[in-house]
């Protein structure tokens, strides 16, 4: 089983905003790591059918272009924001879904009360939809997607507004899943990526600029990451200097987590690299992922 991209591209205009993207995707967990603007919401949407571009999409010897229909009913999508009916019950919005997945009625019953309990909803099921918290309805979305069993599984920020304990039955329910589904996930929540990511795509201005596993990626910049105790006054020239991932206040100075190709202080000690250490070296210039 594999999703395969070749060349899949998106101009709005004149600008690229996925730029000949070229991967190909097993069952897994692939998270889509990238800044705002930086086109991991387009090249979902591609996938989904939802937005036309150039390339081709193929699921085992499926086009996507020639059998829309075909290839649809394998996906599961998860959008950032996803629409609904305020004043339907959670029930009746997932049986609305379930018709418009085309599901058997008994095995919709049956779906929803699994996904539900799972998710830990099934308390909310006779409550409107607009009564719901955000962390609740993300939940919803991820159930919505979840319906049909599909084999592959696109989640936009699917942990977006879930409280820590919500997120960890979304990662046990998504490691649940991962031996027979192909997962491409978004997410801003570093912890995530690390908890349940077999690999990551890093995308930069609509390109993919790395694929591979995390202990790979990070290889990337080993030695380029320092740990440093400054001088009060010290710090606000460091800071104006290097990329600095963290800084916070101690009696006896200021430590400070530097990114930076060169030794950025007489003191410094290189220190094992993370993930929020290679996005900061990738993306001097944003302030937060998308």
């Amino acid at each position: 089983m594999e999703l395969t991209l070749e060349h899949v591209s998106k101009k709005y205009k004149e600008n690229d905003v996925v730029k000949d993207v070229n991967v190909s995707l097993k069952p897994g967990v692939h998270a889509l790591l990238g800044a705002n603007g930086s086109g991991k919401t387009t090249l979902m949407r591609l996938i989904c059918g939802l937005l036309k571009g150039e390339g081709s999409i193929h699921f085992d010897d499926i086009d996507a272009s020639l059998e829309y229909e075909n290839f649809a009913s394998h996906i599961g999508y998860m959008p950032q924001n996803f629409g609904y009916y305020p004043h339907y019950t959670l029930k009746e919005f997932l049986d609305y879904m379930a018709i418009v997945k085309n599901l058997n009625k008994d095995y919709s019953e049956k779906r929803i009360l699994s996904l539900v309990k799972e998710l830990g909803l099934e308390n909310q099921l006779n409550k409107k939809m607009k009564t719901l918290s955000g962390g609740m309805l993300r939940r919803v979305g991820i159930i919505q997607a979840l319906l049909s069993e599909p084999e592959i599984l696109i989640l936009d920020e699917p942990t977006a507004g879930l409280d820590p304990k919500e997120r960890i039955v979304f990662r046990n329910l998504i490691a649940s899943l991962s031996q027979s589904t192909i997962i491409l996930l978004s997410t801003h929540i570093v912890s995530d990526i690390e908890s349940i990511a077999d690999d990551i795509l890093i995308m930069k201005e609509g390109e993919i600029i790395m694929h591979g596993i995390y202990e790979d990626l990070i290889k990337v910049i080993k030695g380029k990451v320092w740990e440093v105790l400054v001088p009060k006054q010290d710090a606000s020239s460091l800071m104006k200097r290097y990329r600095v991932v963290k800084n916070h206040n101690q009696n006896n100075g200021v430590y400070m987590r530097i990114v930076s190709d060169l030794k950025p202080h007489d003191e410094a000690i290189a220190v094992i690299p993370d993930l929020d250490d290679l996005y900061l070296y990738y993306f001097v210039e944003e302030v937060a992922y998308d």
